[in-house]
C-alpha cells in the first residue's frame, strides 16, 4: 500500500425544525463587504455591494467606518432597505457595531443585496474606510438532500 489512509470526519448537528441530522455550518467561512477611498463630492455613494447566492444567506455581526472628518453619514443597506447607520461625529472620526456570529446585526436572505453607504455632509474631500464583516451559511433545506 502506498501513501497514508485518509479519514474524513463529517460534523452533524441536529436540526429541530426539520427533524434531521445535518452538516455543520463552518465558522470560518466570512465575507467582508467594504472598501477605503476617497470622496470627493457632498452626497449619498454606494461604496461596496456584495449580493447572495440562491441557497445562502448572511449575518453581518462587524460594521466598522473610519473617516477623515466629522458628519460623514455611513449605512448598511439590504435591498432597498436601511438597516442601521453610524455617523462620525466632532471628537470621534472612528465608529463601529460588534456583535457576534450567533447573535447578528441583521440578516440578508437569499439573493439580496446588501451594499455599504456614505453620506458626505462635511462638503469638503474625505478619506474614508468602512468593512462590513459577515458569516455565510447555507439555508438548512439546501444543506442536505431529504433522505427520509
Amino acid at each position: 500500500m502506498t501513501g497514508d489512509i485518509t479519514k474524513y470526519l463529517r460534523y452533524e448537528k441536529y436540526d429541530p425544525q426539520n427533524g434531521k441530522w445535518l452538516r455543520e455550518t463552518k465558522t470560518s467561512d466570512i465575507v467582508v463587504v467594504g472598501t477605503c477611498g476617497t470622496l470627493t463630492s457632498t452626497g449619498d455613494t454606494i461604496i461596496d455591494t456584495v449580493t447572495t447566492d440562491a441557497n445562502v444567506v448572511l449575518y453581518p455581526y462587524l460594521f466598522v467606518v473610519e473617516a477623515s472628518s466629522a458628519d460623514v453619514e455611513f449605512a448598511i443597506v439590504v435591498g432597498t432597505s436601511t438597516q442601521h447607520s453610524l455617523r462620525t461625529d466632532t471628537y470621534n472620526y472612528n465608529q463601529k457595531i460588534e456583535m457576534r456570529p450567533d447573535a447578528p446585526i441583521t440578516k440578508v436572505s437569499e439573493s439580496s443585496s446588501v451594499s455599504i453607504n456614505v453620506y458626505n455632509n462635511s462638503g469638503g474631500t474625505i478619506d474614508y474606510q468602512a468593512y462590513l464583516t459577515c458569516k455565510r451559511e447555507p439555508t438548512p433545506e439546501n444543506l442536505e438532500p431529504n433522505l427520509f
